[in-house]
């Protein structure tokens, strides 16, 4: 079978943050560059946006087992066929930044940043009201006015509480939420966020069909929003060239796994973890992978571009097709 890849050059438009595991909710730590499976939701995006489709619905997982078809990814993708295959973005220069946030404690039923900003900001004059409004119309009753009266004051009128109340209100919501769901939203706590900065990155994508990879071009000049924070778009596809099995020592220039029995891992000066679609259990893991520069053992793909060589690790391209490819 034969295999090609094409290189897309990616411009962010702002830092980003592309939320480093295991998580955290104190410290938000980003990667150094875009892994395989976020760089594949975002390149399935901008397809959806060339091709003037709706853009896929956003699920919120909370209690419910997630499905196979709730993660949009290039692989699981009608638009491409199965044997397309992300390997990431990364950059040749990249710095990073803390910054300091004010954040809820708990964050995990809904509520977000957006909370904090005065267009929320109520007092319970202005919340009776607005349920007034919402009784008149016939979306809430009277029984819920006395329920909010005697949670309000269960509160002693927080401030937080009347604040998630008012903005449920606005949004539309038929429950009145109880003090006791948002007693641990009274308290904030600081949060250390981190951020991304480079002027550009590479991204690599691999097809058994040149004119497939070809077809990207309709991305170009397309962005959206990328990772946890942040905006990119496609600025440039650099070229489609044939990949070559060799196999002997290599310095990758993407990630690739550690510990495996196909790769003799030579040097790394760092590794990380990163989640990937298992395609024989079908549902994400998560495995230790060493950053592009590293230097292993093995069999690798490998093709030159502009007098540039790419070398991506066979076990590399397993992993991420699902064997489809490799």
């Amino acid at each position: 079978m034969k295999i090609f890849l094409s290189t897309l050059k990616i411009v962010p438009t702002s830092p980003l943050t592309l939320r480093r595991t295991p998580l955290s909710h104190k410290r938000i730590a980003s990667y150094r560059f875009i892994p395989p499976t976020t760089f594949s939701g975002y390149l399935l995006r901008l397809l959806h946006l060339s091709q003037e489709k709706s853009l896929p619905k956003q699920t919120i997982f909370k209690t419910e087992k997630p499905q196979i078809s709730d993660y949009h990814i290039l692989e699981l993708s009608d638009l491409m066929t199965s044997r397309l295959c992300s390997l990431g973005a990364y950059p040749e220069f990249a710095s990073t930044f803390t910054s300091f946030r004010m954040g809820y404690q708990t964050i995990v039923k809904g509520h977000g940043f957006a909370d904090g900003l005065d267009i929320f900001d109520s007092t319970p004059k202005k919340l009776y009201d607005l349920l007034d409004q919402r009784i008149e119309k016939g979306i809430l009753s009277s029984e819920d006015r006395k329920k909010l009266s005697k949670e309000i004051k269960k509160s002693g009128e927080n401030k937080f509480y009347i604040r998630a109340v008012y903005r449920q209100l606005l949004l539309g919501t038929t429950n009145i939420p109880t003090w006791g769901s948002f007693s641990r939203e009274s308290r904030r706590q600081p949060l250390n966020w981190e951020f991304l900065v480079t002027p550009q990155l590479t991204g690599y994508i691999v097809h058994s069909s040149r004119a497939v990879l070809e077809d990207l071009q309709c991305v170009k000049n397309y962005g959206y929003k990328i990772g946890k924070e942040g905006f990119a778009y496609i600025e440039d596809i650099e070229g489609t060239y044939e990949l070559h099995i060799e196999s002997g020592e290599f310095s990758s220039s993407v990630i690739f796994p550690v510990g495996s029995n196909k790769i003799h891992l030579l040097d790394a000066p760092r590794l990380e973890n990163v989640y990937y679609f298992d395609f024989d259990k079908k549902r994400f893991a998560r495995g230790a992978f060493a950053l592009p520069g590293s230097r292993g053992r093995g069999e690798y793909y490998t093709t030159q571009m502009d007098k540039k060589n790419y070398v991506i690790p066979k076990e590399t391209l397993e992993i991420f097709s699902g064997g489809n490819l490799a």
